[in-house]
């Protein structure tokens, strides 16, 4: 079958990767002149990575075995159970398009995709300022937040977005990844190396206002670089698939609501997608079994701690220190709260008083 990939991030790469490796004949377009530029990604990976895409010197950074969840003076320090990878985004995507080109696929720069008539294509070629129309068998948007795909479709609907800001500064650290719950509205610090660091957060508004009042808080003055962008928010009632068009990572917004991590989802929702092209598969239904009642766990979680006042959050990291809960919390891949949630409130009940922020 001819297929045809909008974006060339790891979620168009990797999908469009599976597929030449099963014979389809492949095309990925990327609007902009480098694959991976620019990026909006703070690159820490729990190990499931490994799962789909091999960790190599090409694009590894760091290992990070601690973590620490900090308000006010509160804090607890998670030991890894499964260390985390940092990674260099850019060269992470370029590694993930090299493997698509290596299975067959093809990839064009400068391209950009601007609408379909059922299966006929319009693609500017934006390089050589031309159009160009084409035919295709399968239709996949893995172009980002605002897939233009979705639009052109019908499948946008009300999407949601967080504002994301991020810098890599230079900031002595101890090897340890900082969670800070109340900081917009989630922040974090990501160690490249004991000198640099990745300090960003994620917010709905006054987000430049307080990522400055994060960085004079914590005495940074060398920015060495800044990064921004849209990151979804995850809706269970997302449409991503209709006809011969289907929707992938950030724009079907498979992104955890808890970190805005998108990475693994996207590559776990390639998996799906190439599953139910070869076998006839519903698409929707297949990877919201892979990922749907994470993701949705994610989601409400989120909005559990969207309603916490600093006086849950030192109750709750009161508790974590316990050790019988702390050893929960580092044995299981927070990529998969399923899997240890239930466990947790039986652990400790105490928990349960934060189920009334549901409603």
């Amino acid at each position: 079958m001819k297929i045809d990939i909008i974006g060339a991030g790891p979620a168009g790469s990797y999908v469009g990767y599976l597929l030449a490796q099963d014979g389809h004949d492949v095309d990925i377009y990327e609007e902009h002149p480098s694959i991976g530029i620019p990026f909006q990604c703070t690159g820490i990976l729990t190990s499931e990575l490994d799962k789909f895409v091999k960790i190599t010197e090409d694009f590894y950074v760091n290992t990070i075995e601690k973590a620490r969840i900090q308000v006010n003076d509160a804090f607890v320090d998670i030991d890894m159970h499964r260390p985390n990878t940092i990674i260099e985004r850019t060269k992470f995507d370029q590694h993930v398009a090299e493997l698509a080109k290596k299975a067959g696929a093809r990839v064009h720069l400068q391209h950009r995709f601007i609408e379909n008539n059922g299966k006929e294509l319009t693609i500017k070629d934006v390089k050589n300022d031309r159009m160009i129309k084409k035919k295709t068998d399968i239709l996949i948007g893995a172009d980002g937040p605002n897939s233009t795909v979705a639009k052109c479709n019908g499948m946008y609907g009300d999407r949601k977005f967080w504002i994301g800001i991020q810098a890599r500064a230079e900031y002595p650290n101890q090897n340890v990844v900082e969670m800070l719950p109340k900081v917009g509205t989630f922040g974090w610090i990501v160690p490249e190396d004991d000198k640099i660091v990745r300090i960003g957060l994620v917010g709905d508004k006054h987000t430049k206002q307080d990522f400055d009042q994060l960085l004079k808080e914590r005495g940074i003055t060398k920015i060495l670089g800044h990064q921004g962008g849209l990151i979804p928010k995850y809706d269970p009632s997302v449409v991503t698939e209709k006809g011969h068009v289907y929707l992938i990572g950030d724009a079907a917004l498979q992104v955890k609501a808890t970190t805005a991590g998108g990475i693994v989802q996207a590559l776990i929702a390639g998996q799906a997608l190439r599953d139910s092209i070869k076998y006839g598969k519903s698409y929707e239904k297949e990877w919201r079994k892979r990922l749907g009642r994470d993701l949705w766990l994610h989601k409400y979680m989120r909005d559990v701690l969207d309603k916490f006042k600093d006086a849950d959050y030192e109750y709750i990291i009161n508790l974590f220190n316990r050790p019988k809960i702390r050893r929960y919390l580092e044995a299981f891949d927070r990529e998969y709260p399923s899997k240890f949630m239930l466990q947790l409130f039986f652990s400790e009940p105490r928990l349960l008083k934060f189920i009334k922020y549901l409603f």
